[in-house]
């Protein structure tokens, strides 16, 4: 069992990556793809399978850079395709934990990472080597993982990484037919919990930009509020925005 000690300092210092980690992405994506078991990434890897030798006889040129290296051209393969919907399940999974750690503080948010990790404070137990990792005040970065499938895994001891396991919110269809596809597709984000404009965009495959045009719509409308939260802003559904959902 690996027993990761807190002190008040390391409480307060735990955050949640804000964004995939790409090399830890990648590394997971070669243990699935020589994982002979059973995944959810089946199809992904037969897929992969059949791609890649003709990838790596064909390599190309980088441009200005010669012939990509092998591990540039499996990137290329089996991650570079699906980056967008791993941003996307890192933000929608971020977006819950940000509401776990709201509701009840960096105890709750550890509580409910993954069945396989149990929180009896200050003591962070998971599945690993039996060891003790003391994290003297410097405290813990929460990343999700989409590849990372199984449990999760603390790297350097610093950062744990986790299974993502909310998935991106889909646009409700009705609703994107009386107000746009993107604006529906964001007040369903913000059913979940309030969300900043980068959230926002993230989840929902826009610009910043263009997130920001829709929100100020939105806001305009009565749908969404909006409040300073340090600097950033953070968009809210209003009771109208909340009955636009249900009637879908």
């Amino acid at each position: 069992m690996l027993r990761i000690h807190f002190t008040l300092a390391d409480v307060a210092n735990t955050s949640v990556a804000g964004e995939p980690d790409a090399d830890l992405e990648l590394r997971y994506c070669l243990r699935v793809l020589f994982d002979g078991g059973p995944s959810p990434f089946t199809d992904w890897r037969r897929a992969v399978r059949e791609r890649l030798p003709h990838a790596l006889a064909h390599p190309g040129r980088t441009k200005g850079a010669g012939r990509p290296t092998a591990a540039e051209r499996f990137r290329e393969v089996a991650v570079d395709p699906h980056w967008e919907h791993v941003r996307a399940r890192v933000a929608a999974d971020r977006a819950g934990r940000t509401k776990a750690l709201l509701d009840g503080g960096t105890g709750l948010l550890l509580r409910t990472l993954h069945p396989a990790v149990r929180w009896a404070a200050p003591v962070l137990e998971l599945p690993g080597p039996e060891r003790d990792v003391r994290l003297d005040g410097s405290g813990l970065l929460l990343q999700p993982s989409v590849f990372c499938w199984r449990r999760p895994e603390l790297h350097d001891d610093r950062v744990l990484v986790y299974p993502a396991t909310a998935e991106p919110v889909r646009e409700p269809r009705d609703l994107g037919a009386l107000i746009g596809r993107a604006r529906a597709a964001m007040l369903s984000v913000l059913s979940t919990g309030g969300a900043s404009t980068t959230e926002l965009a993230l989840r929902t495959g826009l610009s910043a930009a263009t997130a920001s045009q829709h929100a100020t719509i939105l806001r305009a409308a009565g749908a969404i509020s909006t409040r300073r939260a340090g600097q950033s802003v953070l968009h809210s559904l209003t009771p109208l925005g909340e009955r636009m959902l249900e009637t879908r």
